[in-house]
């Protein structure tokens, strides 16, 4: 398995979404039912960015956010597909990886989870789905769990996840797995 083409990055200077950040007490729904504190979720609605080609980016877009990233001391982050995945229904085409990095500098970005997105509207299923309080025994039951990052931990929980929001949420279908990379300040 290769994840390998960029459905999504950004550069941002904002901090993470919280779990507390995304809930509204008043709602009906849950965001991100499995995430405690930090979500570092490709979901650029959640981060409170908008912009062109965050989502199914260019290259040129991809080389705008390093860019800012390395001048302005952002976080950059970007979330990665399958090549499988590529032509799944996505509107626009996904730049590969190779077109943007030197290989020397794809291995210097941080693995920091599985995010599901779906890939109509690019919104994160796993953390920008709203979910009813029946729909919460489902998924606390699937034995899935987030990490620190508020992300899946493996292909595994992520396929259970996927299976159980494709019930809850047939709107956001289709989805992909993706991978979830971060690059550390001052690698490249």
């Amino acid at each position: 398995m290769r994840f390998n083409h960029i459905i999504i990055a950004f550069s941002t200077n904002k901090r993470p979404p919280s779990f507390k950040d995304i809930n509204n007490k008043n709602s009906d729904f849950v965001f991100s039912p499995l995430a405690k504190d930090k979500i570092y979720s490709a979901d650029t609605a959640l981060w409170g960015i908008s912009g062109e080609g965050a989502f199914a980016p260019s290259a040129q877009h991809v080389q705008k956010c390093l860019k800012e990233w390395q001048e302005n001391d952002h976080l950059f982050l970007m979330a990665l597909i399958e090549h499988k995945d590529v032509k799944k229904g996505l509107f626009s085409p996904v730049v590969s990886i190779e077109n943007v990095f030197k290989a020397e500098d794809i291995d210097k970005a941080v693995f920091i989870g599985y995010d599901v997105i779906d890939i109509w509207t690019g919104i994160s299923v796993l953390c920008n789905a709203g979910f009813g309080s029946n729909d919460l025994e489902l998924i606390n039951n699937s034995g899935v769990t987030c990490n620190s990052y508020g992300l899946l931990n493996n292909m595994e929980d992520s396929a259970k996840f996927l299976k159980v929001a494709s019930e809850l949420v047939p709107e956001h279908m289709p989805c992909v797995i993706s991978r979830i990379y971060i690059f550390p300040n001052n690698v490249i």
